[in-house]
């Protein structure tokens, strides 16, 4: 079932479970651990990955598929707060 679905459907499945079942308390330490795990806590210029930092890889995955800049923008809470002056810099960046 695609994840849009599941949300539509209000199952009563629990999303983010351990394998005995149990639900994680607090999911940006369990990413976290994640991250120490595979050793990719940090990015390249040693920032600090955490949840929220994944909305930039939405975005860049989003606009990498084709999609519009504008779509990005307006596509949720994703790319929404992106500024009129930013994405003109996008545009000029990586538009084409």
């Amino acid at each position: 079932m695609k994840f849009d679905k599941l949300i539509a459907s209000k199952s009563p499945h629990k999303v983010f479970t351990y394998d005995d079942g149990a639900q994680p308390v607090d999911l940006n330490k369990i990413f976290a651990r994640l991250l120490r795990k595979m050793e990719i806590e940090y990015s390249a210029i040693g920032i600090n990955r955490t949840i929220y930092s994944l909305r930039h890889s939405y975005a860049i995955f989003e606009l990498l598929s084709s999609t519009d800049t504008h779509d990005c923008q307006a596509n949720g809470n994703f790319c929404s707060n992106v500024s009129r002056a930013s994405l003109q810099q996008v545009d000029g960046d990586y538009g084409n």
